[in-house]
């Protein structure tokens, strides 16, 4: 879906180009999904066929493991296709203040991502029973026991009205999926406390 909506503006460069008309720095966007997951785990070529989940599976398990550590360092220290947590803290208050999209568009899109049903066990588990939140959860392939990203964004809304935008990204880590899940549940929780 991703793939399908850069391609609809343009490609990448289109994409960071609006994003630099609106404003918005430090993000991203420098290929698309169908490329950048499978140079993660050390493909080279992807390949329609890849689409069906258990042939990219078997393709990954026939890589050596020498080749995806090295597309995983490659992976993590690579500048494209990267945001940093108050950029995209940044572009969710601008969202949030209909200043990117008009303001049925904006209405609908938090509607969307509020209806999500991923990432209960990240952001949203952090949160007060009558509170809610509008997010957006990423995960990327585990290689050779390292998460190559786990993450979650969102505008955070409590009964009275209160917003708050939070960003979780978790890069590189060794800590099993729960355990970096409830990472971001506790940064829910004391963001809220703070509030």
């Amino acid at each position: 879906a991703a793939d399908a909506l850069v391609r609809l503006l343009g490609g990448p460069q289109q994409v960071n180009a609006i994003l630099g008309k609106l404003q918005i720095r430090n993000i991203r966007v420098d290929r698309l999904e169908q490329q950048m997951q499978p140079e993660s785990v050390g493909l080279k070529n992807f390949q329609p066929e890849l689409a069906d989940e258990q042939k990219y599976k078997e393709a990954v398990e026939k890589i050596p493991d020498s080749v995806k550590k090295a597309a995983l360092q490659k992976y993590l220290t690579d500048p494209r296709d990267t945001a940093t947590p108050e950029a995209m803290v940044d572009l969710l208050a601008k969202l949030n203040s209909n200043q990117l999209l008009s303001e049925n568009s904006t209405a609908l899109l938090l509607k969307i991502m509020t209806d999500s049903p991923t990432g209960q066990k990240r952001l949203k588990a952090g949160l007060p029973e009558n509170w809610s939140i509008a997010h957006k959860t990423g995960t990327g392939a585990d290689v050779l026991g390292i998460g190559t990203a786990t993450n979650d964004v969102g505008i955070a809304s409590s009964p009275d009205g209160k917003r708050v935008a939070i960003a979780v990204f978790i890069a590189g880590s060794k800590a099993p999926l729960e355990e970096r899940e409830k990472v971001m549940s506790n940064i829910a929780s004391r963001v809220v406390q703070a509030m």
